[in-house]
């Protein structure tokens, strides 16, 4: 399988200096999730859930599909989606014309791989820098956090119809 080790989606990913192919022998998942939707008062709905995953990858090896540079990664390592915490909550309020959301997600940082500026000789015995990483999927990102705050009223119109609109 191929992939970048950067882990950005790309359209056309194949020329990217970061394309690497993995020989995976085997991946595993485990966790558990709990969800909660119910009103909680006349105009009041609450919606929340959490879920708790250990996901890991054991590979044969990595290869470097842009050079002959040895990659450095650990044979067994977290899968690259990993997050192995993630919560969300959302709380409504509606009235006949109005609707208030308050929605809160979170997750863990998911694994990346820093890298390192590096001075190589090219084709034409030139230096050059390029890019190299320093271990794949040997980092974590930041934690996820937002939240997202919504007013939407709606209206009858001369067509007989309800339009919302947000705010």
């Amino acid at each position: 399988m191929f992939r970048n080790w950067k882990g950005a989606i790309d359209v056309f990913p194949e020329p990217n200096e970061d394309r690497i192919e993995v020989f995976p022998e085997r991946s595993s998942s485990q966790g558990i999730e709990v969800y909660f939707d119910r009103p909680i008062a006349e105009h009041v709905t609450a919606r929340a859930s959490y879920s708790y995953a250990i996901t890991n990858e054991d590979v044969v090896k990595m290869v470097n599909v842009n050079s002959n540079d040895p990659l450095p990664y650990d044979l067994s390592h977290p899968y690259p989606q990993h997050q192995r915490h993630a919560a969300n909550a959302d709380l409504t309020y509606r009235t006949r014309q109005w609707s208030l959301n308050g929605s809160f997600a979170y997750h863990s940082g998911w694994p990346s791989t820093e890298e390192q500026l590096v001075s190589v000789i090219n084709a034409n015995g030139q230096p050059e820098l390029t890019i190299r990483p320093i271990k794949i999927y040997g980092n974590r990102l930041p934690d996820y956090l937002r939240l997202d705050l919504r007013a939407m009223r709606s209206w009858r119109t001369g067509w007989g119809c309800s339009a919302p609109r947000s705010r």
